[in-house]
């Protein structure tokens, strides 16, 4: 601030002095409570502080801040505040929960490990559950306003704020205005909007149908699914059926060879693989087991629109543990290097399907499932294949899942 503007803003503080002492001097010859001239005053130095907004005297960002402090204003005009604060306080409540977690010491017996599993699911759900804030389902239509009307808007609320402080008819004028313009901008909006709809219907029942549903807002109708038996079943239940008794269908094991020789090479194949899970691991090198710097990268690296498994987990949660918990679980994951154990629970998926596009979705065959595996298991598995890239070298000819060539070249 310039010594111009520091003198007078001394200037009209002694102005104000003096007319706050002689409202006073006034008062006294008069039967008005002290709570009332506590009230005149404050509404005269707000008046001063919008007179001071209006006439748009250059004021720096720390003037102004000091001057709505002593104004006791609770907005803020211009002043870049801690838009995130509410958010930041949920993550921290997060972090702060999972702080204190434990999950023992001994990782040597699959019954540890998987304890130490669950329990860090567990607490990693209730850190979330905590940290989360389930917001009503919002009915506005502001959502699809363009970008000018909801700068407007924004600018109203604030007119409206600072005019129920100030009481100004400077604000209140500028205010009526603008909630003018703006009901004019949305109601020429919202008739662009419909006269678009109208023309984009057509004369087939299918479009007239979805255009009465988005206008209705009614939800979309649950399709029934054919069994065996060619009846349509529209219980949630019934349906979860059909579609298993399909998918065991599909996933059925080919029938046994009739070659004796294919037979007997089956009948080795067989004895190797129980021989090897009932074989004790031997203990692995050192440099296979993962670290915990290693794992924070791989957790940092997560996608954050990704839909969470069956234990609920999601991506968020996992990006934001502190050091503590990511230590912990990278014990856990080295534990199951250790023991060869995996989680039973990490091996359980949530199945969603989805119908196939121009197929009709009655039928269980034109239903494509798709499986949620846990982000947690995920992430492990993210580990493990770093690890492994040290020993596997892909072959020349396969281009698909390679670290050295981009997805869209692999095609």
């Amino acid at each position: 601030m310039s010594a111009y503007m520091r003198q007078k803003a001394k200037s009209k503080h002694r102005d104000r002095i003096r007319l706050e002492r002689a409202s006073q001097k006034q008062s006294n010859n008069t039967k008005e409570t002290p709570y009332e001239r506590v009230k005149q005053c404050r509404k005269r130095k707000r008046m001063n502080a919008a007179e001071q907004f209006n006439d748009g005297a250059s004021t720096s960002a720390a003037g102004m801040k000091k001057l709505l402090l002593h104004q006791d204003w609770t907005i803020s005009l211009g002043l870049r505040r801690s838009l995130r604060y509410g958010r930041a306080l949920v993550f921290q409540a997060h972090v702060a929960l999972m702080q204190t977690l434990h999950l023992g010491s001994s990782f040597e017996t699959a019954t540890d490990v998987e304890a130490s599993a669950n329990l860090l699911v567990e607490k990693i759900k209730e850190a979330q559950a905590r940290a989360t804030t389930l917001l009503p389902s919002s009915t506005s239509r502001r959502g699809d306003l363009p970008l000018s009307i909801k700068r407007k808007l924004r600018l109203k609320r604030r007119l409206h704020k600072l005019w129920t402080r100030t009481r100004c008819p400077k604000l209140k004028k500028e205010l009526n205005g603008l909630s003018r313009n703006i009901s004019e901008a949305v109601r020429d909006f919202r008739g662009a909007n419909w006269e678009a709809t109208i023309d984009r219907a057509g004369e087939s029942a299918k479009n007239l149908n979805q255009l009465c549903r988005q206008l209705t807002r009614a939800a979309a109708p649950k399709c029934p699914i054919t069994d065996r038996s060619g009846v349509w079943r529209y219980d949630a239940k019934a349906r979860t059926e059909v579609i298993a008794e399909h998918l065991a269908e599909q996933f059925t094991p080919n029938p046994p060879a009739t070659s004796p020789r294919l037979q007997e090479h089956h009948a080795q194949v067989r004895c190797r693989v129980e021989e090897f899970m009932v074989t004790a691991l031997p203990p692995p090198p050192g440099d296979l087991f993962i670290t915990p710097a290693v794992l924070h990268k791989i957790i940092i690296r997560l996608p954050k629109k990704k839909a969470p498994g069956p234990d609920g987990v999601s991506t968020a949660a996992l990006r934001h543990l502190p050091r503590r918990a990511i230590v912990a679980m990278n014990r856990v994951f080295n534990g199951i290097l250790r023991t060869g154990h995996f989680p039973e629970e990490w091996k359980r998926g949530k199945i969603i399907t989805i119908p196939k596009t121009g197929k009709v979705p009655r039928k269980p065959e034109n239903i494509r499932p798709i499986t949620l595996l846990s982000h947690v298991a995920k992430t492990f598995e993210r580990a493990l294949l770093t690890k492994l890239r040290l020993f596997l070298t892909p072959r020349q000819e396969q281009y698909g899942f390679r670290k050295d060539i981009p997805p869209h070249c692999s095609s």
